[in-house]
């Protein structure tokens, strides 16, 4: 095996531990309370001005915007087991393409204006046996979410977003 394939190898282990870790730890957190069709109030987070507890999962995440979601089961909701956005955006779930890219816009959040929380559930549809992707967007200042104009978060060239599946 030569050092580039060991070096993938590594990265692929210590993915799935990192999703494992996201998924057994942390502290639960308050979920939106309500949702509309408009999704044009903000969702309730935890306080943004109580720390976070060290070891946390949220605080696992890595500097900068990030988002983590676990397998699912199918049903009407998505629970989003953490997010960091360094700015106010939302969590926008696609259907995922043939070829892992994100296709068709199915649900997302109402407006996050804090930059950290954990186990934030989603009013979208899910269906068995599929994958889908959880993307980061900023909002561009008007509070209401639009796929023209709040863009996808990006880092390093690529959109921040993690795929999940549904059992």
């Amino acid at each position: 095996m030569n050092n580039k394939n060991i070096w993938i190898a590594i990265a692929v282990i210590l993915g799935v531990v990192l999703v494992w870790w996201f998924v057994t730890q942390g502290n639960e957190a308050t979920a939106p309370t309500n949702t509309n069709d408009s999704n044009t109030e903000e969702v309730p987070m935890d306080d943004p001005n109580q720390p976070i507890p060290e070891g946390s999962a949220t605080n696992q995440l890595p500097n900068g915007d990030a988002v983590a979601v676990s397998s699912q089961s199918a049903g009407s909701f998505v629970t989003v087991d953490n997010f960091v956005l360094s700015r106010p955006g939302f969590i926008v779930i696609h259907e995922a393409n043939a070829d892992g890219s994100a296709g068709r816009i199915i649900g997302q959040s109402g407006l996050l204006t804090n930059n950290r929380g954990q186990d934030l559930e989603l009013n979208v549809n899910i269906s068995s046996g599929k994958t889908y992707i959880a993307m980061l967007h900023y909002d561009d200042g008007d509070g209401r979410f639009s796929a023209t104009t709040d863009l996808p978060v990006m880092s390093e060239g690529s959109a921040v977003m993690t795929s999940f599946e549904v059992l």
